[in-house]
């Protein structure tokens, strides 16, 4: 999926809910030369990241904070950063430090394993 197709699908989802109306997929297949069926797998894969929330083809969508920053960013996001937890994590920016954090705290402990402090290290850790 392209950014582009991404960012008008994500301003669609934002117009629908505004307006508390479902969105309309025969119109925006249309506008944007594709089929519906494309438009409810790139509607999944939106959802599947953390982006939308879709309940029912007959219900508004939700754009939500994580879809938000990603509009603000115009998709500027690492593919590491939109596939993590996205079921628990509504913001980009915690998702990115939570695998920074996740990236120094492994890169610490590999260095304490290779002076041979791997368990003093970890037993720190615990206190």
């Amino acid at each position: 999926m392209t950014n582009d197709k991404s960012e008008a699908l994500l301003q669609a989802v934002g117009m629908a809910e505004a307006v508390d109306e479902p969105l309309d997929l025969d119109s925006l297949a249309n506008e944007l030369s594709t089929t519906v069926e494309t438009i409810r797998f790139e509607l999944d894969q939106l959802q599947g990241m953390g982006l939308i929330s879709l309940i029912a083809e007959e219900e508004p969508p939700r754009l939500q904070h994580a879809g938000s920053q990603w509009l603000a960013r115009r998709g500027e996001w690492s593919h590491d950063v939109l596939h993590f937890l996205p079921v628990y994590i509504d913001d980009l920016y915690a998702r990115q430090a939570l695998i920074h954090g996740g990236v120094v705290l492994v890169d610490v402990f590999r260095y304490q394993l290779l002076r041979g402090r791997g368990v003093e290290h970890a037993r720190e850790q615990l206190v």
